[in-house]
C-alpha cells in the first residue's frame, strides 16, 4: 500500500498557506541580501579625476587660527579637529536662507556651524585620540528628559584656537556610474520598500517604529525591579 496518499500525509489548507508565507518571507531576505550587495559594489566604485575641476556651492567649517597653523602643536591640534569639525554647504556664499510665505524679512540667516560634541559611547569604544588629547576636553553632565536620567558627553574645553571659515567646495573627481546597476538597485529597491509587499517587510524587520521602541521607551529608574528577569540562585534572600 503507498503511504504517500494516506490522509495524514496530505496538507490541510492552513498548512499550505503557511508554507507558501513562510517562502515568500525567504525571498524577500535573498532580495535583501542582494540588494547590499549591489549596494557595496555601487559604493565601492573607484573615482575618476576630472581634468577640469569645477566649483559646487560654498562650504563652512573650522579651521585653525593663523597663529596655530604654524606653531609646532599644528598637528595635534588639527588631529583633534578632524574628529569634531563640522560642516555645512550652501549654494550662496553670504549662506542666507529664503523665508517661506509671507514675511517681513526675505532672508534669514542659517545657524553657524558648532564643534561636534562626543557622546560617552564613541568616547570609550571608538576614540582614536591620545591621552594628551584627551585632557583637552571636559565631561559635561545634562539631565535627558526622553530617558529620564543623567547623561553626559565631552566637549573641546579651548574652542577659540578654531574659527569658522567658508571657502569653495570645489569637485575634483567623479564616480562612473553603471545604468544597468543602478537599473537593478531601483528594482529591488521598489520591491522592498515601494511595492506592495514593504508593510510585510517592515514587519519582518521589526516594524517601522523599532527604533523608538527600543530607545526612547525606557523604564524609570524608580520602577526598575533589580530582581526581574533574574534566576533563583541570584536573588537575594530577604528573611
Amino acid at each position: 500500500m503507498d503511504t504517500a496518499l494516506l490522509p495524514f500525509r496530505l496538507k490541510t489548507k492552513r498548512q499550505r498557506r503557511r508554507l507558501l508565507i513562510k517562502d515568500r518571507d525567504k525571498q524577500l531576505f535573498q532580495i535583501e541580501q542582494e540588494y547590499e550587495k549591489l549596494r557595496d559594489i555601487q559604493r565601492n566604485e573607484p573615482e575618476v579625476p576630472l581634468e577640469e575641476p569645477y566649483q559646487r556651492g560654498w562650504i563652512r567649517c573650522f579651521e585653525l587660527i593663523p597663529e596655530l597653523k604654524n606653531s609646532s602643536k599644528a598637528q595635534f591640534y588639527q588631529e583633534i579637529l578632524d574628529w569634531i569639525n563640522t560642516s555645512q554647504w550652501h549654494y550662496d556664499k553670504s549662506f542666507k536662507q529664503p523665508r517661506r510665505g509671507r514675511s517681513w524679512h526675505r532672508f534669514k540667516f542659517t545657524k553657524l556651524p558648532e564643534l561636534q560634541k562626543i557622546g560617552s559611547y564613541y568616547w570609550n569604544y571608538k576614540n582614536k585620540l591620545s591621552e594628551d588629547q584627551r585632557e583637552c576636553f571636559r565631561r559635561v553632565e545634562y539631565w535627558d528628559e526622553q530617558l529620564y536620567k543623567w547623561r553626559h558627553y565631552y566637549e573641546f574645553e579651548h574652542q577659540e584656537l578654531f574659527e569658522i571659515r567658508v571657502k569653495p567646495q570645489m569637485v575634483t573627481t567623479v564616480k562612473l556610474g553603471d545604468a544597468l546597476l543602478q537599473q537593478e538597485i531601483d528594482f529591488l529597491n521598489d520591491c522592498l520598500f515601494k511595492g506592495e509587499l514593504s508593510h510585510r517587510w517592515q514587519k519582518l524587520k521589526g516594524g517601522y517604529y523599532k527604533y523608538w521602541r527600543s530607545w526612547y521607551y525606557i523604564e524609570k529608574e524608580k520602577y526598575v525591579n533589580p530582581l526581574k528577569n533574574k534566576p533563583l540562585y541570584l536573588r537575594v534572600d530577604v528573611e
